[in-house]
């Protein structure tokens, strides 16, 4: 009986090439989800992200918001 070694049908099924990366905890899901949605669509995720960022920009519908907009305020000292 042989043990070990290479044998036909064994690894990971090639596909894409993959890349690992740490990513903060907080955006695992989103980044799950993001990968979700590219399998069920990829020709849209490949136009969308062979886009610069002018072009992404000038087809976003929802108002940006700048830093500004989520840091608090100082307070004032009297």
């Amino acid at each position: 009986m042989s043990r070990g070694g290479a044998r036909e049908g064994a690894g990971r099924k090639k596909g894409e090439p993959t890349e690992v990366i740490r990513v903060p905890v907080f955006l695992v899901e989103h980044v799950k989800g993001l990968i979700a949605r590219y399998k069920q669509d990829p020709e849209l995720y490949r136009e969308v992200f062979s886009m610069s960022d002018s072009e992404v920009m000038s087809r976003v519908r929802a108002p940006i918001r700048t830093r500004s907009c989520f840091t608090k305020k100082k307070k004032k000292r009297k």
